[in-house]
């Protein structure tokens, strides 16, 4: 009875919100199945619509609880390219990762700038026929991507960048 009881721990975010159950609901659990029906299965669960309007006939649905959690208030939607989504639906659309597009629109990127920018994929490199990324050459040569790529952008070549010692002389004695 989160709607109705101000001591259920969900009060806050129903009834102290201003979420009602209409009257008829409230007076009869059989005008409530007239209106909605029984449950369609284990997997359903009831669901308003708007989630800050009440619990009546025309707000009120089954859903299935795995499309349920769309409909929060928590979720980020997101407007762009003419449709508007839940962040977790660009997400799985874009292959963008959750954490990446987040911080885009944090940073004020617009949408379809956030949604359409190209992630930074890992530099590849190819040594006696064999590719592998920047940070897995590191490894291979036990040398760290860092100093491997500024070893690149130097002018070195990829086989004098692995083969290499790195110079101790450069490091202060308190980095090691």
């Amino acid at each position: 009875m989160r709607c109705l009881n101000p001591n259920d721990s969900g009060w806050n975010y129903y009834g102290g919100r201003g979420i009602q159950i209409c009257e008829r609901w409230k007076q009869s659990y059989e005008a409530f199945l007239d209106d909605m029906g029984e449950c369609p299965s284990e997997q359903h669960s009831i669901d308003r619509i708007d989630f800050n309007g009440d619990y009546c006939p025309e707000n009120t649905r089954w859903i299935l609880l795995s499309e349920q959690g769309k409909n929060t208030r928590h979720n980020r939607v997101i407007n762009a390219f003419g449709k508007s989504q839940i962040l977790a639906d660009w997400v799985r659309e874009t292959g963008i990762a959750n954490t990446t597009l987040r911080s885009r629109l944090n940073k004020g990127q617009h949408p379809e700038e956030a949604l359409s920018t190209p992630v930074f994929r890992e530099r590849l490199l190819t040594f006696d026929g064999e590719t592998k990324s920047l940070t897995d050459w590191g490894r291979y040569a036990g040398i760290h991507p860092d100093t491997l790529s500024g070893r690149l952008s130097r002018g070195w070549s990829l086989s004098d960048a692995l083969k290499k010692p790195i110079n101790i002389k450069h490091f202060r004695k308190n980095s090691l």
